[in-house]
């Protein structure tokens, strides 16, 4: 059999800067069957990406199905699915892989309050994402009520998505 597949259009991508990037979709698997598309991207140089091969990896990434990101629990489920069978079971279900831990909350809730306001107050361009209203008087709440830790990690990830599309003018 052979390990390539094909590098139909639909496995090619144009990302200004990147000379040779696919989708790695269609490649056959050691037990039969084939790697599912949109899962694994093989890139040649992304510090070489300029503004425009910027946009099209954040587009890119953040058109993935949310059923990919996350399923029944388990997060980074594509890249989970993707390595079926290509590193050990407990390597990759292991759930204990949390990173760096940062003062998140005390920073979102206080340190950083008068800039997570402003910044929440005016157009975002998150919102096609996002409940904008909502978010507005949760943020104006939390300072009076008993928010949860997982409240201020899904808070920073709004933030993070509303800073990546001024970033990259989204």
């Amino acid at each position: 059999m052979d390990a390539k597949a094909p590098a139909s259009p639909d496995r090619i991508l144009r990302w200004d800067g990147c000379v040779n990037v696919r989708d790695l979709g269609g490649l056959p698997l050691a037990g039969g069957g084939e790697t599912a598309y949109r899962v694994v991207v093989r890139a040649d140089w992304l510090p070489g990406l300029n503004e425009a091969g910027r946009r099209a990896l954040v587009e890119y990434g953040v058109s993935l199905p949310d059923h990919l990101k996350i399923q029944d629990g388990w997060s980074k489920f594509a890249v989970r699915e993707a390595m079926r069978g290509l590193m050990p079971e407990r390597v990759r279900l292991r759930r204990s892989k949390l990173g760096f831990a940062a003062p998140d909350r005390s920073w979102l809730a206080a340190t950083l309050r008068p800039q997570v306001t402003a910044l929440i107050a005016g157009d975002m361009r998150a919102a096609k994402y996002i409940d904008v209203p909502a978010l507005r008087r949760w943020y104006a709440d939390s300072a009076h009520v008993s928010v949860t830790t997982e409240s201020y990690l899904g808070l920073f990830r709004v933030l993070s998505l509303e800073m990546w599309m001024r970033a990259f003018d989204m």
